[in-house]
């Protein structure tokens, strides 16, 4: 029914097509920004548990550890507190934790 060189040409893009290529998968649920990835998973490693502020003092609560601005978590500096939040800031970025979820700051 088929010629052999159908036949050839059909075997070598069959044996293509089957042939185990040893590429790193690609997870199609990961967002494609690098620096949205590092931000998101940062401020998942930091927990603003309180804010204390009396008089001219103030103090925070990050991780379970007071801190006072100038203070440092890691490679992070506090840099200003706030009545609901903090600021920490890196050589490369800076974030902000706050007291209450994004999605209940209207």
């Amino acid at each position: 029914m088929f010629n052999s060189s159908v036949t050839t040409i059909f075997a070598s893009l069959l044996c293509l097509l089957c042939t185990n290529v040893q590429a790193k998968p690609i997870d199609p649920t990961q967002p494609f920004a690098k620096s949205a990835i590092d931000k998101y998973s940062i401020e998942q490693n930091f927990k603003l548990y309180s804010v204390i502020i009396s008089g001219q003092s103030k103090k925070v609560i990050i991780n379970n550890k007071t801190l006072l601005e100038g203070d440092t978590l890691g490679e992070f500096t506090l840099t200003k507190i706030y009545k609901n939040s903090a600021i920490l800031t890196s050589s490369s970025e800076t974030i902000e934790l706050s007291l209450f979820s994004n999605a209940l700051i209207k």
